[in-house]
């Protein structure tokens, strides 16, 4: 009698129970080893942003957010995202200072920097040295705005101040009110801690330019609030805060030495017309590595992003929109400013092109001296795209006004807006609704001798009829 034949079953189920096993080894190995991201740089942008940033991120993600506060330093800062109760991804996050971050890039220690100044030459020479562009779309990321107030009692009837005559009060040269044609009485000088990101904003933006110092006998702060409570109730005292902060107080207007005068708000930090506005970046080596990096920066860029900006006390890349009225001081100061008849029939065109008009805070900033838009620019074209879509916002004429550099080339940059613009929108959008005009040099926003300031002037603005 022959044998019975072994049925194939057992075996079956065995190899069907091995399998099993195994892809519940690599789910619990690939449980405990979550991806690493390393993040590195700014205290300013890493105090209170970036933790936002990245918790408003992972919220969004649909993971939890889950910080080692017991461990955290002034320096340091370890997160997870956890997806339920195990860790998808770890964070750890370094804010020695901007310097530190495009160091950590380039040795490899993180794969994110934060930055509250733009990368200079030789660490975009040095980054770059593979065929990176480190000034590109792909590798500068501009998170949020910062500006300043200089600010003063109520009481005090200071209005004005120059940046120069900052430099001098705040390092303590001017002393006295009687330079301000008011009644003697000693300055006393509010600010901020050596620790403070506000106070390397107002370092670096309001004394350095001048070669100054902060003065030795000024009353320094661990917060802004104690700041506000001391200069308002104080009409010999004056200080500084961020633009969010401002109550109970008068914030001054900076005069520029040709006369131009700009106020102090969040329209004018968003336009980059005030002077003591500044950028604060993230930086990558090209497109991030990782899908987590990526996914970061992008959520940090985005819309739904702004109101954790705001609630980090920094100035928002939202859209904003103005009347011609409340630049009509700029445009009568343009006047005053013209070198020339072509100038003058520049702003001629000018006011005749944006009588039934709004100014949006967008304003489109280039590479240099070409009609090439700097990497926030190409971001913002996509900004304004999503806003003209708005159900709102798609009827009325976009005009795009070109400034700087002779009327060629500002035409040029009014036409390089356009196209980007035109990039990002949705299909249909009718690309007759945007014109693009070139004014040359008239209408500067910043005092044509002044440092810097061919950089400002070289713009285009966008402004939408009524």
């Amino acid at each position: 009698m022959s044998p019975e034949p072994v049925s194939p079953r057992p075996r079956r189920c065995a190899r069907i129970a091995f399998c099993v096993m195994l892809a519940a080894l690599c789910a619990t190995a690939a449980r405990a080893e979550p991806e690493e991201l390393s993040i590195k740089g700014s205290n300013t942008v890493g105090g209170v942003l970036m933790p936002a940033l990245i918790e408003g991120w992972i919220g969004a993600s649909g993971w939890t957010y889950a910080p080692d506060e017991a461990g955290e330093t002034a320096a340091r800062l370890n997160a997870a995202a956890l997806d339920g109760g195990e860790p998808r991804l770890r964070i750890a996050l370094e804010r020695l200072g901007s310097s530190t971050s495009f160091k950590a890039l380039a040795d490899g220690s993180a794969e994110i920097g934060m930055s509250s100044r733009a990368i200079k030459d030789a660490e975009a020479e040095t980054l770059g040295a593979s065929g990176v562009d480190m000034r590109g779309e792909a590798s500068e990321h501009v998170i949020a705005l910062d500006g300043l107030a200089l600010i003063v009692s109520p009481q005090n009837p200071l209005l004005t101040i120059s940046p120069e005559e900052a430099a001098q009060v705040f390092s303590g040269e001017i002393a006295d009110w009687r330079a301000f044609r008011q009644r003697a009485r000693p300055i006393r000088v509010h600010a901020r801690d050596d620790q403070s990101g506000t106070f390397d904003t107002f370092n670096s933006l309001a004394l350095k330019p001048f070669g100054k110092e902060i003065s030795p006998t000024a009353l320094r702060y661990f917060s802004n609030a104690e700041i506000i409570t001391q200069v308002s109730a104080d009409p010999d005292a004056i200080g500084f805060v961020p633009l969010g902060y401002v109550r109970d107080v008068r914030a001054l207007t900076i005069a520029l030495e040709c006369g131009l005068i700009v106020a102090p708000d969040a329209f004018t930090v968003k336009s980059e017309e005030y002077p003591l506005g500044r950028r604060l970046h993230l930086y990558t080596i090209g497109a991030p590595r990782s899908a987590a990096a990526r996914q970061l920066v992008a959520f940090a860029k985005s819309d739904a992003a702004q109101p954790l900006v705001a609630e980090a006390g920094f100035v928002t890349q939202s859209l904003e929109r103005q009347s011609r009225d409340a630049f009509s001081n700029h445009l009568l100061s343009a006047m005053g400013l013209a070198a020339d008849e072509a100038q003058r029939t520049a702003l001629q065109r000018l006011f005749q092109f944006s009588g039934d008009s709004d100014r949006l805070s967008i304003t489109f900033r280039f590479q240099n001296e070409s009609d090439l838009l700097d990497a926030k620019s190409l971001t913002d074209a996509g900004r304004l795209a999503r806003w003209l879509e708005q159900p709102e916002n798609r009827s009325g004429v976009v005009r795009l006004m070109g400034f700087g550099d002779g009327p060629e080339l500002s035409t040029a940059r009014a036409e390089a807006a356009r196209r980007a613009i035109l990039i990002n929108s949705a299909p249909g959008f009718d690309a007759s609704r945007i014109e693009t005009y070139g004014f040359g040099d008239a209408a500067p926003v910043a005092c044509p001798a002044a440092r810097g300031a061919a950089r400002s002037n070289r713009r285009v603005e966008v402004w939408v009829s009524r």
